[in-house]
């Protein structure tokens, strides 16, 4: 006779029971694991991807912001006959520059910190020897003392000298001796000078050749006493060829004089795209983030 199979027992049962249950628990922990790992992940990403925003964002306002920084304008124009350069603003300027570079640089600060990244403006690289420095990938650079109290530009390299140079002047203050400089027939640089003051009968352009071998100055007088003019240099100045400086020269008493310039320094073609700037570095470093910026492309 064949016996029948035995029922399991209650203890069988109850352990396969347990075990299903058990392997049910751990399922669903390693599940959830997997996916606060996988959320934590996408988080991750999400704050590492917003902090390099953030990063570009300061990049960018800083460069847009330079130019009201600086109370000057700054484009760049490029065609088949040259690169110009195109810089406007006053001398000295109406803005305390080197406060509103502090207070930015404090707020650029407490931006990033919002952000958790450490942003840094370098103003002790900007500032060099006192002097704030721009310049283009092409060679030309300006240079202006803290006080914005004149203007020089010139190329680093001798085979890029300018080609044409337009200036505008306007003083608010009447001139009364004039002192031209006497340019040439031909030369290295054709120069197109533009003045004006409040006085209508007073303007007057002055047009010629200049030499980047030799030296011409245009001095604007307003006879004060103490000494009050403006002088326009053409030629070697810290020992750089082919430069342009505007001085105003202010020590009377009278209503401060303002110069407001404007100035087109054209050198030769590039095919490359040219870009310009301040040599103002900035740091921006967090997780996965290290940016190091030595030159602020305004223009670019």
């Amino acid at each position: 006779m064949i016996p029948f199979p035995s029922a399991p027992s209650p203890d069988k049962k109850g352990f396969v029971l347990s075990f299903a249950l058990f392997i049910l628990a751990l399922y669903i922990v390693v599940y959830a694991q997997l996916q606060a790992s996988h959320l934590h992940e996408l988080r991750a990403n999400e704050y590492r991807v917003w902090q390099q925003t953030r990063a570009a964002q300061l990049s960018a306002d800083l460069r847009l912001d330079l130019n009201a920084l600086l109370n000057q304008s700054l484009v760049v124009d490029q065609n088949d006959i040259g690169v110009n350069l195109f810089l406007r603003g006053s001398l000295p300027s109406d803005l305390n520059v080197y406060t509103n570079l502090l207070r930015y640089q404090s707020q650029i600060q407490k931006l990033g910190q919002d952000s958790n990244i450490v942003a840094w403006l370098d103003l002790n690289a900007f500032v060099q020897d006192l002097n704030i420095i721009g310049r283009t990938d092409h060679n030309t650079v300006w240079k202006q003392p803290i006080d914005m109290s004149r203007i020089t530009i010139y190329s680093e390299q001798s085979s890029n000298f300018p080609e044409i140079i337009d200036i505008n002047i306007h003083s608010n203050r009447e001139y009364v001796t004039l002192t031209p400089w006497t340019l040439d027939a031909s030369g290295d640089t054709y120069i197109r000078f533009r003045f004006e003051d409040s006085n209508s009968g007073h303007d007057f352009t002055a047009t010629g050749w200049g030499s980047v071998g030799n030296d011409y100055t245009y001095l604007i007088d307003f006879n004060t006493t103490p000494s009050s003019y403006i002088a326009l240099t053409f030629g070697t100045i810290d020992e750089n060829r082919g430069s342009l400086r505007i001085q105003p020269y202010d020590s009377s008493d009278m209503t401060p004089l303002q110069v407001d310039y404007s100035i087109r320094w054209q050198t030769a073609a590039d095919a490359t795209p040219v870009r310009a700037g301040y040599d103002l570095p900035l740091s921006i470093m967090g997780k996965d983030i290290n940016v190091i910026q030595s030159t602020q492309w305004v223009y670019e």
